[in-house]
């Protein structure tokens, strides 16, 4: 299976019963120290602990028991501004976190991100933060974050505006145009074909990943790979994902404006 990365950024991106939900799901399953930012409700009917719209609670909440805490935040219609308030109330908490956010696009946006998420940008590596943000639409979510992603794993779409934002990142469009797609009976709710992914991860090409085998698909075989770092072939392959809705060495190619990252420096600001 695919790893998270501990304390680090991620970005997981296709469009409606791709794959995505159920990914994020695996990876949290056996971790307690999380909270989820749920502003499509993807997460409802979850069996974790609800807050809505209360960064308050949320800090309190998590600050009572920093070390076993699995929580969906149910943000307000100011989502911006309630992402800004869990984000801060994260901070304060000195232990190993992870947030996660679908629909990134929209805190997230090729016009320009927040103070709060330059700041999650900068500092969260440094501050025991990881961050896992998931959207429909890679062509809507800010180069600054794709490119600042420890890992990026994209699923298999056919938008074209997609195609063409995945072709000036990462050059591997046509890797995700060819992905073999998740297949689901609308009607009895089965799943008819477990999907591939592409995967960048810094350091390595974009390779091609089967979570029907929970391997990386090699040259010659469906699809193709020019790198493929050895990855986890351990565990049964997923057997339900129906709860969905140029480069060098796997970088970005240049565009935007980099942020910088002070050595000596920290975010600012009172906690909530």
């Amino acid at each position: 299976m695919l790893t998270l990365p501990d304390c680090k950024l991620t970005f997981v991106c296709g469009p409606v019963a791709s794959g995505k939900t159920h990914l994020i799901r695996t990876w949290l399953a056996k971790d307690n120290h999380h909270v989820i930012f749920d502003g499509t409700g993807e997460f409802l009917d979850d069996d974790r602990e609800q807050i809505w719209a209360n960064p308050r609670l949320l800090y309190d909440r998590i600050k009572e028991n920093p070390y076993c805490y699995r929580i969906v935040y149910q943000p307000g219609i100011r989502r911006e501004e309630d992402f800004g308030h869990v984000l801060k109330a994260m901070w304060w908490i000195d232990q190993p976190k992870l947030l996660v956010c679908d629909e990134w696009h929209e805190m997230c946006s090729v016009g320009g991100v927040t103070p709060e998420v330059e700041m999650l940008l900068r500092f969260a590596r440094h501050d025991k933060m990881g961050f896992v943000g998931a959207s429909q639409r890679i062509a809507d979510v800010n180069k600054l974050y794709t490119s600042a992603c420890r890992l990026n794993v994209l699923f298999q779409t056919n938008e074209a505006r997609d195609l063409d934002a995945i072709n000036e990142r990462w050059r591997c469009a046509d890797m995700v145009m060819a992905l073999r797609p998740l297949l689901i009976d609308d009607v009895s709710g089965v799943t008819k074909q477990i999907p591939q992914a592409v995967v960048i991860e810094k350091g390595h090409s974009p390779y091609i990943y089967d979570f029907a085998t929970e391997s990386v698909v090699k040259n010659g075989e469906e699809g193709t790979s020019d790198e493929s770092p050895e990855a986890d072939s351990g565990g049964s392959p997923l057997q339900s994902l129906g709860d969905d809705e140029g480069t060098n060495s796997g970088g970005e190619q240049a565009g935007g404006e980099e942020i910088a990252d002070p050595a000596n420096s920290g975010p600012t600001g009172n906690g909530v």
